[in-house]
This record gives C-alpha cells, sequence and structure tokens, in this order.
C-alpha cells in the first residue's frame, strides 16, 4: 500500500482550487489524464486510486502563467555625463507564479567620443525588479528589459542619450592685411544635446563679437597679431576653441624723388625712402621693371620717358602707390667735318662742328679750342670730342679720330763726282724707288744727270708714299772741268 505520486501530464480527476475556472479531462485509459487548462491560475489535481483492499489519493498545485508584459520608463532618460537614471518597472505578468527580470545595457557610439562607460549603482544589479543605472561617458545607450516565465522570453528597449558639452574646432585663419576682412567658420557638435546658444569675439576687429553660428566677415583696420574665439553652449555645459590671425600692416606711399627732367644718354637715378621691413616694385615704359629700392637707367632714350610707379609691400600686403614723372630731352645732332681725316706729322687739319651752338673741343680730355673750327697739329693720331651746348638745352656730342701717318724714309743715294762732258749719268743708290729728282736743268725726274758745265749741283729725291705723305733727300754731283789735251807727239815710221 505504498502511495502514488505522479508529474504532468497528470491522470486522474482534476478539481479546480477555490476562485479557479473549470477545467476538463479526459481519461486515456487507466493511468493517464490529459487536462486542459483554459484560464491561467492555481489548480489542485488529485489522484484517487482503489481496488478489493482498499483507497489512496494524491494531490499536487499546478500553476498555469499567462505571457508577461514587459514595460519600464527610465528617468533621465536624456542627460549628461555622467548621468544617473532609475527606473519604473511597469511589466505585468498575472497569476505568475515564477517571473524573472533580466536588464542588459549596449552602448552604440557618441558622436563627440566615449568609451560607452556605465555601471548598476545604488545596490542594483541585472536581475533587480527596478534597478538604477550610472552613464559614466557620454553616448547613446540601448536598456533592455526581458521578463521571463514559463510562456517566454519577453522584452523591451528603451534609448538613453548621454550628453557632453559641444566640442568647438576653429578653423584655421589666413593672413590678412590691415584694412581687410575675414571670414571665421567654426564646426560645431551639439555632442548629444542641442546647442543653444553661440558666442564669437573679434579682439580689434569689426564687429567685436557676433552670437550666430557663422558671423560673417570681420575686418581688422590694423596690423598685428589678434586672437579669434568661437564658443557654444548647451544644456551639458560650454565649450571653445580659438585661433590666431596675422593682420601685415600696408606700407605708406614710398617717398620719391622727382619730378625729374634728364638728357638723352644720361643716367636716371630713381630713389626711395627706407620703410623697415619692405620691398619695392618699380614699373615704368614699355614693361620696364625693377625690385630695388633705388633703381637707376643709364643711357636713357626719350622713348624711356614717362611715368615711373612703386609700391612698397610688407608680408605681401602692398601700399598705395606713388609716381615719378621722367621727361627726357634729345640732345642735338651734332657732327664733325671732315670726319676721321688723315694727315701726316707736320701737317694741319681744319676741324668744324654744325648742328648746334656753343662748341667746346677736347683731345684727350685736354682743352683743345672752342668755336665751330678748329686747326688742329697733331703728331700722334688723337681723338678730338665736341661738345654742344645750346643755351639751357641737352648738349650734344661728336668725336672724329684724327689719324697721323709718318713720313717715308728716303734716301737719294751716295754724292756723285763726273767730268764735264755731256755723257748722260743715271743715278743709282736711292730708295725708295717711284719718286722723282729735281733741282737742276741738267736732271730728269726719272734720276738721268748730263753735265754741262763744271760745278757742284745739289739734287732732290722726292718721294710720296700711299698715304700722300712727301719726304725728300738730296745727293750733290761734282762736276770736275776736263784738262789739256794729251799731245802724244809726231808719228813716227819704222822699217823691220
Amino acid at each position: 500500500e505504498t502511495p502514488i505520486s505522479f508529474a504532468p501530464p497528470y491522470a486522474a480527476a482534476g478539481l479546480p482550487v477555490a476562485g479557479a475556472a473549470p477545467v476538463s479531462y479526459s481519461a486515456s485509459h487507466a493511468w493517464t489524464a490529459s487536462i486542459n487548462f483554459n484560464l491561467p491560475g492555481q489548480y489542485a489535481v488529485t489522484l484517487v486510486t482503489g481496488n478489493s483492499c482498499g483507497g489512496d489519493t494524491l494531490t499536487q498545485l499546478v500553476c498555469i502563467e499567462s505571457p508577461p508584459v514587459a514595460a519600464f520608463t527610465l528617468t533621465p532618460a536624456i542627460g549628461c555625463a555622467p548621468m544617473v537614471s532609475t527606473v519604473d518597472n511597469t511589466s505585468t505578468s498575472p497569476n505568475s507564479c515564477l517571473t524573472r527580470y533580466q536588464w542588459s545595457v549596449v552602448f552604440n557610439g557618441a558622436p563627440c567620443g566615449g568609451a560607452g562607460t556605465w555601471s548598476y549603482s545604488g545596490g542594483t544589479s541585472a536581475t533587480s525588479f527596478e534597478p538604477q543605472f550610472t552613464f559614466t561617458s557620454p553616448g547613446n545607450y540601448t536598456v533592455t528589459l526581458q521578463v521571463i516565465n514559463s510562456c517566454g522570453t519577453f522584452p523591451v528597449s528603451q534609448s538613453v542619450t548621454v550628453g557632453s558639452p559641444p566640442q568647438v574646432t576653429l578653423n584655421p585663419l589666413p593672413v590678412i592685411c590691415a584694412g581687410q576682412s575675414v571670414t571665421p567658420a567654426a564646426t560645431f557638435t551639439p555632442c548629444g544635446n542641442p546647442i543653444m546658444t553661440y558666442a564669437w569675439t573679434f579682439t580689434g576687429g569689426a564687429p567685436a563679437t557676433s552670437a550666430v553660428q557663422n558671423p560673417g566677415a570681420v575686418t581688422y583696420n590694423t596690423g598685428g597679431n589678434y586672437t579669434i574665439t568661437a564658443s557654444a553652449t548647451n544644456a551639458c555645459g560650454t565649450a571653445s576653441d580659438s585661433e590666431p590671425l596675422t593682420v601685415n600692416p600696408v606700407p605708406p606711399a614710398p617717398v620719391v624723388n622727382g619730378p625729374i627732367t634728364l638728357c638723352a644718354g644720361q643716367t636716371l637715378n630713381l630713389t626711395s625712402n627706407t620703410i623697415p621691413g619692405a620691398t619695392y616694385s618699380w614699373t615704368g615704359p614699355g614693361g620696364w621693371s625693377s625690385s630695388l629700392e633705388d633703381p637707376t637707367i643709364t643711357n636713357i632714350t626719350t622713348g624711356q620717358a614717362g611715368n615711373y610707379v612703386v609700391t612698397a609691400s610688407i608680408g605681401g600686403c602692398v601700399g598705395p602707390s606713388s609716381t615719378v614723372v621722367v621727361t627726357v630731352n634729345s640732345a642735338p645732332l651734332v657732327n664733325i667735318v671732315p670726319a676721321n681725316p688723315s694727315i701726316c706729322v707736320g701737317a694741319s687739319v681744319t676741324l668744324t662742328a654744325n648742328g648746334s651752338s656753343n662748341y667746346a673741343w677736347t683731345a684727350g680730355g685736354v682743352p683743345a679750342g672752342a668755336g665751330a673750327s678748329i686747326s688742329v697739329s697733331p703728331i700722334t693720331t688723337t681723338v678730338y670730342t665736341v661738345v654742344a651746348t645750346p643755351g639751357g638745352g641737352c648738349p650734344g656730342t661728336a668725336t672724329t679720330t684724327v689719324t697721323v701717318n709718318p713720313l717715308p724714309l728716303v734716301n737719294a743715294g751716295p754724292d756723285v763726282t763726273l767730268c764735264d762732258q755731256p755723257i748722260p749719268y743715271a743715278l743709282t743708290g736711292f730708295s725708295p724707288a717711284g719718286g722723282s729728282w729735281s733741282g737742276s736743268p741738267n736732271v730728269t725726274a726719272g734720276g738721268v744727270f748730263t753735265p754741262n758745265g763744271a760745278g757742284m749741283f745739289n739734287l732732290t729725291y722726292t718721294y710720296t708714299d700711299g698715304n700722300g705723305c712727301v719726304n725728300n733727300d738730296q745727293v750733290t754731283i761734282t762736276v770736275n772741268p776736263l784738262g789739256a789735251p794729251a799731245n802724244a807727239g809726231p808719228n813716227i815710221s819704222l822699217c823691220v
């Protein structure tokens, strides 16, 4: 007579506990029964057995659960790190005999960076009915509740946004010149909470401040080093960023010499005052340019007359310009007649200048006379320069070279002694050949002397070279008289 125990499925007649809805069952065989529970609740199931020896009963309680409804509210769900949130668990699980709660948190990233650090706080845990969460780093989280009973697992989730002060990144600023404008811009990241206000400061600029996200152009009229700062505020605080701004000064207009009037061929000297730290840029007629502070132009021409403009710049900032008006007067066209003459040693030549007035002559830098014409007798080749300076005008200059050729070397040959007899004698030993003889009617130009009376005769040999230079030399011809006639006596006849 051992008591009988059984486990589901129960095979017996089931009777509902007090207050429970009725159930139906059907017996499949002597020892098995299938029971359908239509309503949740607690039921007592009794097994009654018996035979000829007697009977026995066994009763067990059965809990029939319905699926739970998971729900909760997290307060706050939006805030600033560190943020403590508490749970109001409003989940329902009617007639539950054993309902469990399981919590979890997933970090979904952070717009401004974050490690996703959080923890249970206040002595709670992942299985608490109403845990407490502490979010120590900003970001987006998902909190999930799982309500679990015999019917299954039923989850519900809620998003949590943990913010931080906004992030501000100011864009780099260009170098500008005094009087110019800069348009600052920045990247503003809300970091989980909307930005409520913006604040800009522009020390030394106009305007000096701004309260909008994009402030527009800011003008700086004075050179120097400045700082631009941008700030943004949300519910979690204020953040700012700064960038340096360099404003280079604009140099003043250079102080120049001028206007300048000069004559063609002279040197133009352009000058400007020294501005510390500045570089210079000159431009002029015909595409001329220079980066010198004080440039020069040698041998200037009338085509280079006009306006010469200079500007100074510091750090790429160009100041106002200054202009020099240059007038170039042409010089008179002077010439000398004859042009580059040649003379022989000892000769002279008259040089005549024309084309202007007020002439002054020099020879090798030494004054050689004044007036339109001068007569010169140089002993060596010499360059003569004449400068004409008309009243109030530009001087004109001309040069000429007087070439001095040497005289030819002439030798008339040796002196000669002849007898006074009309026998022609050809002179010899003279040089160079090609000259002519003179000095006596007894000599021909070709150098044949015929005595015609006793005496001494000085003959001249004259030679002209290829440059037209003439030189001569003399020879003496001595003509001796004849002696008494020779007398050999009378003729003689002899016999052999």
